[in-house]
């Protein structure tokens, strides 16, 4: 019989969206509870009727340091968003350090804010990191849905399309890769519909309190790309 460990205060990306949640749950029960809270997320979002429009990614500033400070709310919700990139309590130091060397035309990291076009509203992050122009190669991370009147709807999926566009319509580049946690379910199928397929599982590969968690290793290709950037069905 699998031996079951209990878990708490774990954190979930979900559609690149983040819960945070105080409970204590055995692994067997983990990817349930997870579905139940974005399903309801999604509910409430719905009820609401607020429609989003359009997002665009911009530069991520010294003047956006204290909004994604306030998103990082505990250690294990920045070590699932950040992994080991940064210590918690998130710092503007820590954050100096990050865009040092980012957002120019010879940097290997591009960071970025996501803004929601009508209300001008800062309302989420996103980075194409380990840019290789040799290989053509890039990886996304650091992905964040902060503002919670955003989540649910489908702001994880524009995100992405809008970081794609930049690597491969602006970059040109051949292929762009993340990570995912293998009972992130929702944020996985998320990023299927948009092109990225499985390409192996990193087991055991990052330790958070007694507990090994698993990483799928993902990415898309330049001509996948191509076949469905104009599909705007992978938005919904």
């Amino acid at each position: 019989m699998e031996e079951e460990s209990e878990e708490k205060m774990k954190t979930y990306s979900n559609d690149s969206m983040v819960f945070v949640k105080e409970y204590t749950l055995t692994r067997s029960t983990l990817v349930e509870e997870h579905t139940k809270i974005y399903n309801k997320l999604v509910k409430a979002n719905t009820i609401k009727g607020r429609k989003l429009n359009m997002i665009e990614l911009k530069y991520f500033e010294r003047s956006d340091f204290k909004k994604l400070i306030s998103w990082i709310n505990s250690p294990s919700f920045l070590q699932q968003w950040s992994g080991s990139a940064f210590e918690y309590p998130l710092t503007e130091s820590q954050l100096e350090k990050y865009i040092e060397n980012a957002n120019n035309n010879l940097a290997e990291t591009l960071v970025y804010k996501v803004i929601e076009q009508d209300s001008g509203d800062v309302i989420g992050h996103i980075s194409l990191g380990r840019i290789d122009r040799k290989n053509k190669s890039a990886r996304i991370g650091k992905v964040l849905v902060g503002e919670p009147y955003v989540r649910g709807k489908g702001i994880g999926k524009k995100m992405i399309r809008e970081v794609l566009k930049i690597a491969f319509n602006d970059l040109q580049l051949h292929r762009v890769n993340l990570g995912v946690f293998d009972f992130n379910e929702p944020a996985i199928t998320c990023y299927e519909k948009i092109g990225f397929k499985k390409e192996g599982l990193l087991r055991d590969s990052s330790k958070h309190g007694d507990e090994y968690w698993s990483q799928w290793e993902m990415s898309i290709l330049e001509n996948e790309w191509l076949k469905i950037k104009n599909d705007e069905s992978l938005l919904k």
